[in-house]
């Protein structure tokens, strides 16, 4: 089990952070000194940098760009900030998008 834990990069979903109320998201990874997992490395940083490249996706050249964590269905960033942080299932647009790709 701990072999596992030595190759796996966890992310959080993004969430609002209480001191900055940035967009911030949370990565982090196991360490192990003697052979076993014997602590865990945190990193917190800002998403703005998502934002940004959110602005600039298009598709010939028109329409909005999102960035979307698939697991928890939660919009990282998107062309529109006003949607950050939105659920896929509470976006109308997607909402309808979404029906067309499920299975």
């Amino acid at each position: 089990m701990d072999r596992f834990f030595e190759m796996c990069l966890f992310f959080t979903d993004p969430y609002k952070s209480k001191t900055t109320g940035d967009i911030v998201c949370g990565a982090a990874i196991p360490f192990n000194r003697t052979g076993a997992v014997s602590g865990v490395m945190l990193v917190t940083f800002k998403t703005d940098v998502f934002s940004k490249q959110a602005k600039e996706i298009k598709y010939d050249g028109q329409g909005k760009g999102m960035i979307i964590n698939p697991k928890s269905g939660i919009i990282l960033a998107s062309a529109d900030e006003n949607e950050n942080l939105q659920k896929v299932e509470e976006n109308p647009l997607l909402q309808e998008a979404t029906k067309k790709f499920r299975l």
